[in-house]
């Protein structure tokens, strides 16, 4: 039985009133498993129970199975996320944005938003990932590096430095550090750890945030505040800190009968809770406002740069992109990127603000001497040929493959004078391999690799 700490009763009833009893009973009962499947990499070997009635591509599963082991998992075809934060979809659905967005995910850390916004927005919109402590970041880049869209920059640091640099965004995403309410049933870690100062604490760092989200929202632009948590101070509160203007004003939803959520109205503020003894999901609770006044042009970078660019494309790996005359070409150190080009100005905008950038477009290769290597991100793109070299491996192999290890024996080498391959597994790309007179060098990043079977 879960043992609830002292305080928390009292401020989940001021927050949903006598909705509270219910919520303490379900705390009781085994949290679901939901994924969502990747709408391009599709392809999976998963037993899936029901569809999530909020997002098309979500699903729940009949059991946990061990994701580690499953290919498909690490090559990006689908991802383990908890339901009620893929309500984030149905909401942008309802509201009128441009067809053509700047997003900025601005609490992106570990990337299953992310991941999301990739697939509910165009390709030809600029998807901006930004996680402020820098371990956490890299694992937003393997992340979305793995879902494999080209329009992606993850970024690390002091988002404040944006706002020198004019860039401002049509939808900003602010999954705020919360005191972890909602997640009680699935990860002990935040029962142990709740206590009211740290709500407070949380309260504090969440008006720090959003101030600075306020300022690099667009005129006429949305910011979608969320939080994991049910009471009053880290979301409506939270939010109260930057309604004192004109030019702000919150938006009221509408969901299908089908979605349970609970919808309260305090102190003027629309915000939506997903309640566990609603829904099958962990808690989850947002609020929707907007920036009025009207939408400024894009600032505008002149071409003379960006031919400058193009003249330092790695040609090899610039054969293995499906349309490369879509993408501008730039090097970082000893790394190659290929970024869209109508995504560039802005692209440019984040270089200006001296904030480092872990991760932009398509990584495409590395530069080793006066050789080259592919950059594992390239197997993961989607906008990557179908039709490059490849080993087919049988499941054990695979394993092998994820772990670092190889066999120079592999019968299918033989007689290949590609000096790079890549791995698949049935209709999944895992990663590179190279060969060197039959010798074989698996390539799959150390960072990546199974410890553990």
């Amino acid at each position: 039985m879960i043992q609830i700490p002292e305080g928390f009763e009292i401020l989940l009833k001021d927050a949903i009133g006598e909705e509270s009893d219910a919520l303490l009973e379900a705390l009781e009962y085994k949290p679901p498993v939901s994924i969502r499947i990747h709408p391009i990499k599709s392809s999976h070997k998963l037993n899936l129970q029901q569809q999530i009635p909020w997002c098309s591509n979500g699903y729940y599963l009949s059991e946990r199975i061990q994701f580690t082991l499953d290919p498909y998992f690490h090559a990006g075809h689908y991802y383990v996320q908890e339901s009620s934060s893929m309500m984030i979809g149905e909401v942008i659905r309802q509201i009128e944005l441009p067809t053509i967005c700047k997003v900025l995910d601005l609490c992106a850390a570990p990337g299953g938003k992310s991941t999301l916004l990739c697939d509910v927005f165009s390709k030809n919109s600029l998807i901006h990932c930004h996680e402020t402590i820098p371990s956490r970041a890299e694992v937003l880049r393997q992340n979305i590096q793995k879902w494999g869209y080209p329009n992606t920059v993850v970024t690390t640091g002091n988002p404040e430095k944006f706002i020198d640099t004019g860039l401002q965004y049509d939808f900003i995403l602010a999954d705020a550090p919360c005191s972890g309410e909602g997640m009680f049933r699935k990860e002990p870690d935040a029962l142990q750890q709740w206590n009211p100062q740290k709500v407070h604490r949380c309260h504090s760092l969440q008006k720090n945030i959003l101030q600075t989200a306020v300022q690099l929202l667009a005129p006429g632009g949305y910011l979608l505040y969320s939080t994991c948590t049910f009471n009053d101070l880290e979301n409506e509160g939270s939010i109260l800190t930057i309604m004192n203007s004109d030019e702000i004003e919150n938006i009221q939803l509408s969901f299908h009968d089908d979605i349970h959520i609970l919808h309260t109205f305090k102190n003027g503020i629309h915000c939506y809770r997903c309640l566990p003894s609603r829904m099958q999901g962990e808690g989850f609770s947002f609020i929707l406002i907007r920036k009025l006044s009207t939408p400024q042009p894009s600032n505008k970078q002149s071409d003379k740069f960006q031919i400058q660019l193009e003249k330092q494309i790695p040609e090899p790996a610039i054969s293995y992109l499906s349309n490369p005359e879509n993408y501008h070409y730039f090097q970082k150190s000893t790394q190659y990127f290929a970024f869209p080009k109508s995504l560039f100005p802005y692209f440019d905008l984040i270089q200006r603000s001296k904030i480092p950038i872990i991760h932009a477009g398509i990584p495409i290769a590395t530069l080793k001497g006066k050789d080259w290597v592919p950059h594992h991100a390239l197997c993961m793109s989607i906008e990557t040929k179908e039709q490059i070299p490849y080993l087919l491996f049988e499941k054990n192999q695979a394993l092998d493959y994820l772990r670092g290890l190889i066999s120079n024996d592999l019968e299918n080498s033989k007689n290949i004078n590609t000096k790079w391959l890549m791995v698949h597994f049935k209709d999944v790309t895992l990663g590179w391999i190279k060969l060197n007179e039959q010798i074989i060098k698996n390539y799959y990043p150390k960072e990546l690799r199974i410890r553990n079977l």
